[in-house]
């Protein structure tokens, strides 16, 4: 009885095994490299490299620029405490206002990176330490509030599904801009003699990151259009049959 018993399988158990191959974890890829051949997904990327070239120039000179007007340090220093606290400030005020679905993403996003070029090129022309903290204050601002929205619009453009493969390939290849940036602002700066020529070339930048958001925008509304001309089909596997009426 005792060799009978042990020979013998337990009800269920059989169940148990398959349970535990279905809950076996499933490999997934890194990253979907099928998203470089989608234009919307390529022009947005374009738009991070430029972008992100721009965004690490201004706290990288503005210390420096504030030396050369003659500025002391302690309050030079304090440059840049304003910009953090504009960044926190721009990040919650826009998710707030992302939140309402008053204003495409989109939109919203070239609205703020076309302030912020506006912002560093006003910078220039500050010759003390009020205005160059009233303009720090504006680029700190409206730089939280992109960074608060721009992930959002990679949602919009690539969908759920694709969202966490796009971000890792969004932002591996966005980190390009940000390597390039400061070293090409650097040399700008040694060949101009001017720390301002820095502000000018990150404004510059993301002016042209600017187009390729409109472009981008474009190109889905392009599509929207062409999607509500399109007749709808029918989902029957038949013909519909029409059947003559008789009064």
């Amino acid at each position: 009885k005792a060799s009978h018993s042990k020979n013998e399988i337990p009800p269920g158990s059989g169940a148990s095994r398959t349970d535990k191959e279905d809950k076996s974890p499933k490999i997934h890829k890194t990253f979907n490299w099928m998203l470089l051949r989608r234009p919307e997904f390529v022009l947005y990327t374009i738009f991070g490299i430029l972008a992100a070239m721009s965004f690490f120039v201004p706290p990288l000179f503005l210390v420096p620029l504030s030396y050369s007007l003659g500025i002391d340090e302690s309050w030079a220093a304090s440059l840049l405490s304003i910009l953090a606290v504009m960044d926190f400030a721009g990040r919650l005020l826009c998710g707030w206002y992302v939140n309402l679905r008053v204003t495409k993403t989109i939109h919203l996003l070239a609205m703020t990176i076309t302030l912020i070029s506006t912002s560093l090129m006003l910078l220039t022309l500050a010759n003390n330490y009020l205005s160059l903290a009233i303009f720090t204050g504006f680029y700190g601002f409206f730089f939280g509030t992109t960074v608060a929205v721009h992930i959002t619009v990679l949602a919009d453009i690539v969908g759920m599904p694709e969202f966490d493969s796009a971000l890792g390939l969004f932002m591996l290849i966005r980190s390009t801009g940000g390597f390039v940036g400061p070293p090409l602002a650097g040399l700008i700066v040694d060949v101009a003699g001017d720390y301002r020529a820095g502000f000018y070339m990150a404004g510059a930048t993301l002016i042209l990151s600017a187009g390729f958001l409109i472009t981008l925008d474009q190109l889905q509304q392009r599509k929207e259009r062409g999607s509500q001309t399109k007749p709808k089909k029918s989902t029957l596997p038949y013909p519909s049959l029409h059947l003559p009426k008789y009064q």
